[in-house]
This record gives C-alpha cells, sequence and structure tokens, in this order.
C-alpha cells in the first residue's frame, strides 16, 4: 500500500519534471532508506529513555521488585541542558536532593503537582510512587506530565498501600533504592546528599533558596529518624509480669527488653533493639547506598521486613530501627547541624529541621480525632508560621489548593527569593 502512494507521487513529479526510469528509481530506493534510517534513530532514542525492570529476590525476604530505569542517559541528559546558554547565570547548586513522594489519589497526586511548582529544579531528583489503588488513568496523566523532566522519575512498579501496614515501608524500599541506583550511575558531584520522604500533602515553609542554604550546611552523614523525642526505645522491661517476664507489647512485635535500659532484646534479629520515630525520615546518600548492598539486605532488610510484618505502622519502626542497628548509628541527628546530639535535650528545647505538623490547634479544618492524627492546614492557620526563625523546612499537612499556600509563597519565599516569578506566572510546564 505504502509503495503504491510512493508510485503514484513519483508518476506525477514524472509528468511535472520528466527524468529517466533509472534516475526514479535510484532516487525511491534512497528515500527508502532515509525512512529506515530516521526509523531507526527514534527507536534508539525510545529504547534509551526507556525502563529496565529487573526484579530481585534475596532468600525468603518479601519479594522486592527493585525498578531500575537507564538512568545513564537521563542524567547526562539533565547536565546537557543544564550546561546551555539558558543556565548561564544560573550559580552552582549549593545542595543536591532527592525527593521521595507517597501519593494515592487525584488530591495528594495534584498536591503533589503543587509542590513541584514551587520545589522543583534540575539539579534535584525526584521520584514518584503512586499508590496501585489509584486508577491507570491517573498513573498515565503523571507519566505523561514529566515526560520531558529528566530528573522526575515515575515508579511504574506500584504497591497497594495499607495504612499501618508494612506495603508502606516496601514502597518506600523501592523509592530509596531507585534514588539509590541513580548516585551508583551519576558523577560525584552531580549525586543527590540527602533523601527526603514526602507526601502530597507535603509544601515547602520557605523558598527553595532557602532550603538550599540550609540543606548546604546539613551534616553529609546525618539522619533523621527520630522526632524531637530524640532517642526513643519503643520498650520497657516490666518484670511485675506474674511469670517474671516482660509483658511490654512494643509495637505488638514479639520483641522483649532483656535488662531495664532495654541495651538488649529477645526475639529481635541479632537481639537488637526496636526503635520508633515518625514516618517522615530524612536519610543520606551513604546510609541509604549500604542499605542496598546484597549482603546488607540479606543480613539486615529481609530479617527487619519479616519482624514487622504484624507490627502496625510498621513505617515508624522500621528505619529508625534499622539506623541503629547499622555501623551508621552514631548519624542519628534531629536538627541536622554539624554538632552532635547531646541527649540531654529536653523534648521543649528541640525545634526539629524536617517537619512543622500541627496535631491539636486545628482552625481552618476541624479534625474530629485530635491529637490521635495531624491537622489539615489551611490560610486560617497563617499565624502558626509566621515566626522568621523558624526552622522546618516543610509542613505537613496542606490541602491542595488551599490560599495558605499563595500567601506562603507571596509573603514568604519571595521575600526570601526576589528572582522568583509572581505567582500567577510560577506553574512548572507539566505537559
Amino acid at each position: 500500500m505504502v509503495l503504491r502512494y510512493i508510485r503514484a507521487i513519483f508518476r506525477r513529479l514524472n509528468g511535472a519534471y520528466p527524468m529517466q526510469h533509472s534516475q526514479l528509481y535510484i532516487t525511491l530506493i534512497l528515500l527508502i532508506l532515509f525512512a529506515i534510517a530516521l526509523s531507526s534513530i527514534l527507536l534508539i532514542q525510545t529504547v534509551s529513555m526507556g525502563q529496565v525492570t529487573t526484579k530481585t529476590t534475596i532468600k525468603n525476604s518479601i519479594k522486592v521488585d527493585v525498578e531500575v530505569p537507564d538512568l545513564s542517559q537521563i542524567v547526562k541528559d539533565q547536565i546537557q541542558r543544564m550546561s546551555g546558554p539558558q543556565f548561564n547565570l544560573v550559580p552552582k547548586p549549593t545542595a543536591r536532593l532527592a525527593f521521595l513522594a507517597l501519593v494515592h489519589d487525584e488530591a495528594t497526586v495534584e498536591g503533589l503537582y503543587e509542590f513541584l511548582d514551587v520545589a522543583y529544579l534540575p539539579h534535584h531528583y525526584y521520584f514518584i510512587h503512586l499508590d496501585l489503588k489509584a486508577p491507570d488513568s491517573l498513573m498515565k496523566n503523571l507519566m505523561q506530565s514529566f515526560r520531558y523532566h529528566p530528573n522526575v522519575v515515575v515508579a511504574t512498579n506500584r504497591t497497594k498501600g495499607e495504612w499501618g501496614g508494612l506495603s508502606l515501608v516496601n514502597s518506600e524500599l523501592h523509592l530509596l533504592n531507585l534514588a539509590s541506583a541513580l548516585n551508583q550511575q551519576t558523577e560525584e558531584d552531580k549525586r543527590w546528599q540527602h533523601a527526603i520522604l514526602i507526601c502530597g500533602n507535603t509544601y515547602p515553609s520557605h523558598s527553595m533558596k532557602t532550603i538550599e542554604e540550609r540543606m548546604s550546611k546539613f551534616d553529609r552523614q546525618a539522619n533523621i529518624v527520630f522526632s524531637r523525642k530524640g532517642l526513643w526505645r519503643s520498650c520497657d522491661y516490666d518484670p511485675l509480669d506474674r511469670y517474671n517476664t516482660p509483658i511490654m507489647t512494643c509495637g505488638k512485635t514479639s520483641g522483649r527488653c532483656m535488662d531495664e535500659e532495654c541495651t538488649k532484646m529477645t526475639g529481635t534479629p541479632g537481639n537488637a533493639v526496636v526503635y520508633k520515630g515518625p514516618q517522615w525520615f530524612i536519610l543520606s546518600k551513604d546510609f541509604t547506598s549500604w542499605m542496598f548492598q546484597k549482603d546488607t539486605y540479606t543480613d539486615k532488610i529481609t530479617a527487619w521486613l519479616d519482624f514487622h510484618k504484624k507490627t502496625f505502622a510498621p513505617d515508624e519502626f522500621f528505619f529508625p530501627t534499622l539506623l541503629m542497628d547499622s555501623p551508621f548509628a552514631h548519624t542519628w541527628n534531629l536538627t541536622g547541624w554539624p554538632q552532635p546530639n547531646p541527649e540531654q535535650y529536653t523534648e521543649e528545647e528541640v525545634q526539629p529541621i524536617f517537619h512543622r505538623t500541627e496535631w491539636f490547634n486545628c482552625t481552618t479544618y476541624k479534625n474530629s480525632h485530635i491529637g490521635k492524627g495531624p491537622c489539615s492546614l489551611g490560610v486560617d492557620d497563617w499565624d502558626k508560621f509566621t515566626n522568621e526563625d523558624e526552622p522546618a523546612l516543610f509542613i505537613r499537612k496542606l490541602i491542595p489548593g488551599d490560599p495558605l499556600k499563595r500567601k506562603l509563597y507571596e509573603d514568604v519565599f519571595m521575600k526570601e527569593d526576589p528572582s522568583l516569578l509572581p505567582w500567577k506566572d510560577h506553574k512548572l510546564p507539566k505537559k
């Protein structure tokens, strides 16, 4: 059929511009060869930007699907774009970060878009996991939105998340594995230094300029896995049980303290101690790289995954416990600053660097479960964020579309960074 059309075209051309049959067929052959070559080039480019998925199962662990995109070409493309004349005036970044985003429905995806509108920069990396329960159309829209952003990776291996279940830990591990794989294929000076877990209700409380400045002073080895309570062992020793054994449930796990200070436990991998913290964390690249070494995965991660199968909210136990059961135990931190963490800090004295969350004073949106879950924040909560010395870099939970985001942008971000575009022009192009 195609050849028939081509011949018809050439008959018309030959009528208008007479040529010998030999010339006609030579021209036809050259055109066909050109079309084949062009198709081959397009196919190679498509494959090079595709994602290669490998599956890794280690010992008798929960199967972990490790999606490893061909990130070497993606990073090369990104660096090439940043080296163009349009980036000549952009200063060298003071910090490189990896944002790990968990989203599960249209509202949280919209919240993520609003986060990226103010937090996207070419020299950071963004990894997105959409819950398997979300419709495929939402996944398609995400993939379509970021196809021209080489430093945004949408995980195609999706997990069905259950609140309070181990599946959330698996989703977080998957994003960390993607981020670690990117670092392995990137030049040293282009690698992210810290991975930050966020969700679709997270929003910056400062401009990215300020966040970068603060993160540039951040201890490169610091890992934030504890709240302002600090180093929190989740279990207590209680010898008063009628069987003279500890009765503390330790987060509904089989672990039991072996002494009053709970420096050792029974029923845990290697008699290690179970620790607890918030779900949200900041992890260093060195700790993350260690996590995905084969021996580490075999000896540590699979064992703790198995231990936490029946734990309620294992995402609050897994990473604090893993960190303290690793060669990086000394790197736990609360503020991120280079000085060590004196354990004599009181809870009131510690101002966490990561999240600002309101649990009790819900102003804009009423909370029917006060104290059991954080408030949803809006513009009427503005007075909570007017402190110029507010150390937290991000806020949870901001409702998508709430005017508070614009107020933060115009009254805080633009003052910190006068180069920012007006609110109406600040949107990140997605298509």
